[in-house]
């Protein structure tokens, strides 16, 4: 192909934009009536299609906080991570739930949150073990004084009784 051949072409291609936006003959007018119908209506599509996708990409991003209550907190957490929730563990010492056993949460149960969400735990270590310090050789009055000082603040002091071996 001669350069000159390549102008006549680019020179008709030009010729034939001028007249598209220039043109006043009705087929013409026609034409670009429907070309900008067609242009619209694709435009008005890809507005729809971006709207639901967005719609559907947020709901996608939250979800239902399970009820976690009396599980095993490692049974707990895995159940957050397959939902996306991040699990945060508070440990506090219960008398009546099991060691390592969920005994509270927040959020609560059933709410709706975003995923990568912190959850609380509150898990119980089981019951307070407190060591008895050794009272052997001390007279009644000295470990009483002891046993005082090792319960300051209560509320209730505990009651110390006296008793007395007796040999027959």
């Amino acid at each position: 192909m001669s350069v000159n051949n390549f102008r006549e072409k680019i020179n008709g291609f030009v010729i034939l934009i001028k007249n598209f936006f220039s043109s006043r003959s009705d087929e013409f007018l026609e034409q670009r009536f429907y070309i900008k119908f067609f242009i619209l209506m694709l435009m008005l599509f890809g507005l729809v299609f971006f709207s639901v996708y967005a719609f559907l990409m947020k709901a996608e991003s939250r979800v239902q906080v399970p009820s976690l209550a009396a599980l095993d907190v490692l049974e707990a957490a895995s159940q957050l991570q397959t939902r996306g929730l991040s699990p945060v563990l508070i440990s506090r010492f219960s008398a009546d739930i099991p060691r390592y056993q969920v005994m509270e949460q927040n959020p609560e149960p059933g709410q709706i949150v975003k995923k990568s969400r912190k959850i609380s735990l509150v898990v119980s270590l089981g019951r307070k073990i407190d060591n008895m310090p050794d009272f052997t050789g001390l007279t009644f009055f000295e470990a009483k004084n002891r046993i005082l000082k090792l319960f300051t603040g209560f509320e209730k002091p505990p009651v110390i009784i006296e008793t007395r071996e007796y040999s027959s």
